[in-house]
């Protein structure tokens, strides 16, 4: 049954205040996100390509997904020794990922490293060869290898990335003392789970967890800690960024994304019973507790 004298609840304030909150782009109002696209440029997805390297082969588009991702990495400006981190000319730039993604590599000189960064023009592909590209560096204990890179060359071939500069953006443990940082304060994961590809755009995915056990490291007695969140094969090597609240030189409250380290290993957990073989089975794979290679490393 229709009734003619129906009038809507709302009158054309009400609707129009209805619409802009419903548009946030458009809102004024709307609360500023945090700030992740610089992270995003700053990731790169990692294969390997069994072929014979050719020389000259810099820059691609032409391989598609045809070659997995495999692990994580990261763009990282550091300063030269004997600098104090102020000026930019006097940053270096490296490539961070986990040491075990890769340790195979620098042991057989006739595997390239794909390297898989997107641009405005879509995914972009470097692949670089251990003997005349890239020299890797390793931790002896730790999870962690890093390698000198030319990023400017990188650019060149066609790969548009950036660096994280490790004044601006990096935690190391003085400064996540500094800003309270403790277990249960929220972290981001940005990475490749599985391998995982989108098309012709190679876009890294965030994943959300909380800072599981963290004061071993802060009161120096551990070089790492933990996070709990969901950790997948391609993670490996993906920066870890802790949410904060700071107060930036104008005086005003913001929050921002630090990056604290990076994805190492996912913690296994086997409970040795065959009973409730699902259950068990699940919990054999993963703990949801990952380790993460601290700044300091």
């Amino acid at each position: 049954m229709s009734n003619t004298n129906y009038k809507h609840p709302r009158d054309a304030e009400e609707r129009k205040i209805f619409r802009e909150m419903a548009l946030p782009l458009s809102n004024p109002k709307r609360h500023p996100q945090i700030e992740i696209a610089p992270f995003f440029s700053a990731v790169a997805g990692l294969s390997l390509d069994h072929k014979p390297f050719q020389g000259g082969q810099g820059a691609s588009s032409e391989l598609g997904s045809s070659i997995p991702i495999e692990g994580t990495a990261f763009f990282y400006a550091y300063p030269k020794q004997g600098s104090d981190g102020t000026d930019p000319t006097q940053m270096e730039p490296w490539l961070i990922t986990a040491k075990h993604v890769i340790e195979k590599i620098s042991h057989d000189p006739k595997k390239t490293i794909v390297l898989r960064v997107n641009s405005e023009k879509g995914s972009r592909i470097a692949l670089l060869h251990p003997d005349t590209d890239i020299k890797w560096y390793h931790h002896e204990t730790l999870d962690i290898i890093v390698a000198s890179i030319d990023i400017t060359a990188l650019i060149k071939r066609g790969l548009s990335s950036r660096c994280l500069s490790a004044p601006e953006w990096a935690f190391n443990r003085s400064g996540a003392k500094k800003f309270g940082l403790a277990e249960s304060d929220p972290i981001f994961m940005i990475g490749f789970p599985c391998g995982w590809l989108e098309g012709s755009q190679d876009y890294p995915v965030v994943r959300q967890g909380i800072i599981a056990q963290m004061r071993g490291w802060l009161n120096n007695d551990h070089d790492t800690f933990l996070i709990d969140g969901s950790g997948f094969p391609g993670m490996s090597g993906g920066p870890v960024l802790a949410k904060t609240m700071e107060y930036m030189s104008d005086g005003q409250l913001t929050e921002r994304l630090r990056l604290i380290g990076l994805v190492s290993q996912v913690a296994q957990s086997d409970l040795g019973h065959e009973e409730y073989s699902e259950v068990r089975l699940a919990a054999s794979e993963s703990a949801d507790l990952i380790t993460v290679i601290p700044t300091d490393a």
